[in-house]
């Protein structure tokens, strides 16, 4: 099925969108502020907490934290408007035709 270029940036900006999220969470394990409890588990960061870390996994992570999960809706929401916004204008048209029918 093809893509028409309406659409394409939509995917292109859910793809960078879906490496970021993955890069996310692989990165955790390795920033300043992730901490592991044996004891109560639920007060861990992450399941797995390596004894390296780094600061600039913690920019990161503040970066994607704030602005990745507002992107993604922000994402959802155009996809929706503008497949609405299609239909709607197709609708239009068909009432138009079928009055000069």
């Amino acid at each position: 099925m093809a893509t028409s270029n309406k659409t394409l940036w939509i995917n292109y900006l859910r793809s960078i969108i879906t490496v970021m999220v993955v890069a996310h969470h692989a990165s955790l394990a390795y920033t300043t502020f992730a901490r592991f409890d044996k004891e109560i588990y639920i007060n861990s960061t992450n399941a797995i907490v390596d004894h390296k870390r780094w600061v600039g996994l913690d920019v990161f992570q503040n970066f994607n934290d704030v602005y990745f999960m507002s992107l993604m809706f922000l994402i959802t929401f155009a996809a929706t408007m503008l497949l609405s916004w299609l239909a709607s204008a197709l609708l239009r048209n068909i009432k138009v035709i079928r009055t000069y029918l």
